[in-house]
């Protein structure tokens, strides 16, 4: 039926084509919606083999990506098992001397040499507090290795009209593993020329700076920004 519908209008273009009558409507619209239904049919046994391939390479690319990211999560875990294994194992307990002459040490490497309470000398390394402001002072050298027990560490306590502090003050060769997070505060603050890494937190405040040979790790007891900034700008004058 169809093949002589096609021979039948195949016959009537050809006569049009020579100069014979041009074909009615009845016969020219059927063929021209069949014409268009032809070009506006998609493919899809086609459409369907590209989504096939569009997803299997996703798949690919995710599992190499689950790959990459389980070897970098294993080295890490390595490298970080083996510092800790280093770290228990060096001749110095619980210290670890690097290629780059830093020491780093957890507490048990640490053992208190001097504690005084109010009144104590403020060490030289903390110039913006004064000696009437101390509350606590406490001087820590390392178990042995130390030349002549000299000083890596102090903790002092002190007071002002506006707030408490603590602040830990290491020895720039000297980085005491409790003492990470200081090293990654987000914020950052510039003031009297020194450049203080600093957050925030309702009624406290943390900052990290270096200055000389030192590296200071403050605790603020105050949420107040202008206190905060009046305060740094205070430690930043001083040194």
């Amino acid at each position: 039926m169809k093949e002589r519908k096609d021979k039948e209008l195949e016959r009537v273009f050809r006569a049009c084509a020579d100069g014979g009558a041009k074909p009615s409507p009845r016969v020219t619209l059927p063929a021209k919606e069949e014409l268009r239904a032809k070009e506006t049919v998609p493919a899809p046994a086609a459409a369907g083999a590209q989504g096939g391939a569009a997803t299997g390479a996703q798949k690919r690319a995710e599992r190499r990506t689950i790959a990459i990211l389980t070897a970098a999560a294993c080295l890490i875990a390595l490298a970080v098992g083996l510092f800790l294994w280093r770290l228990q194992e060096s001749p110095l307990p619980g210290a670890l001397l690097l290629a780059d002459g830093t020491t780093y040490i957890s507490e048990s490497a640490l053992q208190q040499s001097a504690h005084e309470d109010g009144g104590a000398a403020c060490p030289a390394c903390l110039p913006w507090v004064e000696d009437e402001d101390v509350v606590c002072c406490r001087t820590y050298t390392l178990q042995k290795g130390a030349a002549d027990g000299e000083p890596v560490l102090y903790r002092v306590e002190y007071r002002t009209d506006e707030m408490s502090a603590t602040v830990y003050v290491e020895k720039s060769n000297v980085c005491l593993l409790s003492l990470g997070d200081f090293k990654r505060l987000p914020d950052r603050y510039s003031a009297g020329g020194t450049e203080f890494r600093l957050r925030t937190e309702q009624e406290c405040a943390y900052v990290y700076f270096e200055a000389d040979e030192y590296k200071y790790n403050l605790q603020l007891e105050t949420g107040e920004e202008e206190a905060l900034h009046a305060a740094l700008a205070a430690i930043g004058a001083s040194l």
